[in-house]
């Protein structure tokens, strides 16, 4: 849901983003704070216990893997350190809190897979609705700023870093899910 949220935060209609919008898109501050959050929750709940005692090293090396690809991915574009960076430390919060989220999910022995799937379904139709309706209720195509108006996480790079995301939860479900 936090797209969504993010979205409607950074609506607006002329094509032309307020200051207050901008921090909040640039800096992704909805998602990073439902991250943080999510994160401390599973630590609360065991997770950094869990990642020390449970997951195999091949999961661990995985994990450093990918961290180490990004950190090096930075160092890439001398010009753009700074935001590679800031970028860089974004996803891996985001990594993070989906692991944390998989570890809470399996902690809990209430958890129900079809409901779980339904209320993701839920949240994504949501946002696609809520991208769809952003175009219809344009006043003026022609004239509308689309290269910095369009809310945040509707174009299409969010929306393929989205589902990555989803295809690291598959990936985190593999390697963290805890065994019954």
């Amino acid at each position: 849901m936090t797209p969504l949220v993010q979205g409607l935060l950074t609506t607006t209609l002329d094509g032309y983003v307020t200051y207050p919008q901008s921090v909040i898109r640039v800096l992704s501050v909805v998602t990073i704070l439902t991250d943080l959050f999510i994160i401390i929750v599973a630590i609360k709940l065991g997770f950094l216990q869990y990642i020390r005692s449970s997951v195999s090293t091949g999961a661990k090396i995985v994990f450093i893997g990918l961290f180490a690809n990004a950190i090096i991915s930075v160092f890439t574009d001398d010009n753009l350190i700074v935001f590679s960076l800031f970028i860089t430390l974004r996803l891996f919060f985001q990594l993070a809190a989906l692991f944390s989220l998989i570890h809470i999910l399996s902690s809990s022995p209430n958890f129900d897979t079809n409901r779980y799937f339904g209320i993701m379904m839920t949240g994504v139709f949501l946002y696609v609705a809520y991208i769809i309706l952003i175009i219809a209720i344009l006043p003026d195509h022609a004239t509308f700023y689309w290269r910095s108006g369009l809310p945040s996480a509707t174009n299409v790079r969010h929306i393929g870093n989205y589902v990555a995301i989803l295809s690291m939860a598959v990936m985190g479900a593999f390697l963290l899910w805890k065994k019954p």
